[in-house]
Parts: C-alpha cells; sequence; structure tokens
C-alpha cells in the first residue's frame, strides 16, 4: 500500500512485522486437455503489515498496510511444471502516503 518512491521509507535500518490468516478455497486438479492447463490448490490470504525504515540518529515511524491475496497453484503439462500465482490489493493505512495498489507476481521452483 505504499510506493517505492517514497522518502518515509527509506534508511539504513529496517524493521517489518506482519500477520496472515491463510485459507484453502478450493483444490481443483483437473486441467484442460488441450493445451494442458489447469488449476490446482486455491487459497485466500488476508495480511495485515506494519513496518519502519530509518537511519541512525532518527526515530523509527512505522507505516501499517492492510489487504488480500488469492493464489491459485497453475498446473502446465498435466501437473509437471506448478506456478505460483498470487493477485493481491494492498492499502496503505497512511494518509499522507498510503495509497491502493493491486499486484501480480509469478514465482516458480526449477
Amino acid at each position: 500500500g505504499y510506493s517505492k518512491d517514497s522518502d518515509e521509507l527509506e534508511g539504513t535500518k529496517v524493521n517489518v512485522n506482519s500477520f496472515e490468516w491463510r485459507t484453502p478455497i478450493r483444490e481443483l486438479f483437473d486441467g484442460f486437455r488441450v493445451p494442458p492447463v489447469g488449476l490446482g490448490k486455491t487459497s485466500l490470504t488476508l495480511f495485515v503489515d506494519t513496518g519502519a525504515a530509518w537511519s541512525k540518529g532518527e526515530s523509527a515511524k512505522y507505516y501499517s498496510s492492510v489487504g488480500f491475496e488469492l493464489s491459485p497453484d497453475l498446473l502446465i503439462g498435466y501437473d509437471t511444471f506448478f506456478i505460483d500465482l498470487n493477485i493481491g490489493v494492498a492499502h496503505g493505512l497512511d494518509r499522507d502516503i498510503g495509497q491502493t495498489e493491486a499486484y501480480l507476481r509469478l514465482v516458480s521452483s526449477f
């Protein structure tokens, strides 16, 4: 919920805390036949993050955000290749620099 270009979020020291609640939504292992693509386990995550960045001699000011994330597994090649897809929205709670941001993240292990 915050831009990476915010001067308030820069420093040589950092403290970040996160609370997450995850719940499975559905397990769908049936893929489409052509092309061999399907959806696996799908879950929902609700989160609250709070953190601060500061330099020596400065006091730490903490910023918080809330959001949710939908995470289905993409299955490619009849369950032989998994890609974690994360689609989420985060909202920064600070009135001055907080904003609402949507994001998409693809992660794969080889």
